[in-house]
């Protein structure tokens, strides 16, 4: 999903469940929340906050 980056709310070494908040982007003028797609820990952020993202562009890794 297009938007631009918000929030970002994990940070390398969290441990993260499946479908937890991890990013806020603004798109549309609407706050859409990104989920982890499975459980895990974060390894890195690959945004920043007021990046503009492009649809289908990765926010972080989780291992």
């Amino acid at each position: 999903m297009e938007g631009k980056v918000l929030e970002i709310c994990v940070k390398p070494g969290d441990s993260v469940k499946s479908g937890q908040k991890v990013v806020v982007i603004e798109s549309m003028k609407m706050e859409v929340e990104i989920s982890a797609t499975q459980d895990g820990t974060i390894g890195e952020i690959l945004v920043h906050k007021g990046d503009q993202l492009t649809d289908g562009q990765a926010v972080v890794t989780i291992a």
